[in-house]
């Protein structure tokens, strides 16, 4: 995610790693938007 919003395109990540897959990315993107999607809090801890 952190290369995408830098303004690397998929193919460049590819190359960059080619372990990866264009389908790893989209996944990426599919679980960030789920995310986006559920409201979180986030409390602080009381010591």
């Amino acid at each position: 995610m952190e290369f995408l919003s830098a303004g690397e395109t998929h193919k460049e990540i590819l190359k960059q790693y080619p372990s990866l897959e264009l389908e790893d990315i989209m996944a990426c993107l599919r679980f960030a938007t789920e995310l986006m999607n559920h409201h979180f809090i986030n409390k602080q801890a009381f010591a």
